[in-house]
C-alpha cells in the first residue's frame, strides 16, 4: 500500500499484512526534502491498530512500515511481527539534508517482536525495531515495546541514525536482549551528526 503526490490525511486502521514480498505501507518519497508546498507534502497521516506479520519476505531490506520525508505522522499501536530488518522506518536524508519539512511525527505504543531475525540467505546488518533519519522537528517515540532483536550486526532496537535530531524518545521497552548474538544495543547514537535527542524513563533486560 503505497501513499505519496501529496498524500493527505489518510488512515489505515486494523488491517492485516501477512506474508508480503517488501513492505506493508509505504508513505512518502526520499527525494522531496525541498518542497515547500504543502500541497505537495505528505502531511496528517495515521497508520493505528494493524497486524504486520512476515512482510519484507522476499525484498528483505524493507521495514514492517516505511515513511519518506512527512509531518504529522502518527504510527500507533500496531503489532510487527516476524521481519527481515527494521519494523518502523522514518525520515531520510542522513546528514546531507538539514532542512526539510519533516516534523512533528509520532511513533506510539507500538509492539515489535523478532526483527533482523536470521533465515536462510538473510543476514542483514543495521535497522532498528525503531529506525528514523535526519532532523524531525518536535517528533516522539514513546510508549513502544521492541522485543527480540536478531543478531546485531550493527543497529539497535531505538535506532536514530545520521542526521537524526529533535526527536524524544521516552518511556520504550527493550526485552529479550539476549536473543541478539552480536552488536545488540538498545539505543544506538553512534556519531555527532546525530543530535537534540532527548531520552528519558526507557527499559531494557
Amino acid at each position: 500500500m503505497q501513499f505519496d503526490n501529496g498524500a493527505h490525511n489518510n488512515t489505515v486502521v486494523g488491517s492485516v499484512f501477512r506474508d508480503v514480498s517488501g513492505t506493508s505501507i509505504q508513505l512518502g518519497r526520499y527525494d522531496t526534502f525541498n518542497i515547500s508546498d504543502p500541497a505537495g507534502q505528505e502531511i496528517g497521516n495515521q497508520f493505528t491498530d494493524n497486524i504486520i506479520d512476515g512482510v519484507a519476505a522476499e525484498y528483505h531490506g524493507n521495514a514492517g512500515i516505511s515513511v519518506g520525508y512527512s509531518k504529522n505522522t502518527v504510527i500507533a499501536f500496531n503489532s510487527f511481527t516476524d521481519l527481515t530488518y527494521s519494523g518502523i522506518s522514518i525520515g531520510w536524508g542522513w546528514s546531507s539534508e538539514t532542512d526539510t519539512y519533516a516534523q512533528e511525527n509520532s511513533v506510539v505504543g507500538n509492539r515489535i517482536d523478532r526483527y533482523k531475525i536470521d533465515l536462510p540467505r538473510v543476514a542483514l546488518g543495521d535497522g532498528g525495531g525503531i529506525y528514523a533519519l535526519g532532523p524531525q522537528q518536535g517528533s516522539v517515540m514513546k510508549n513502544n515495546w521492541v522485543s527480540h532483536m536478531g543478531s546485531g550486526r550493527g543497529g539497535g532496537a531505538y535506532y536514530p541514525d545520521e542526521g537524526s535530531a529533535y526527536w524524544t524518545i521516552s518511556e520504550n521497552v527493550f526485552s529479550n536482549a539476549s536473543f541478539c548474538s552480536d552488536d545488540c544495543q538498545w539505543l544506538h547514537i553512534w556519531i555527532n551528526t546525530i543530535h537534540d535527542i532527548n531520552t528519558t524513563n526507557c527499559f531494557t533486560d
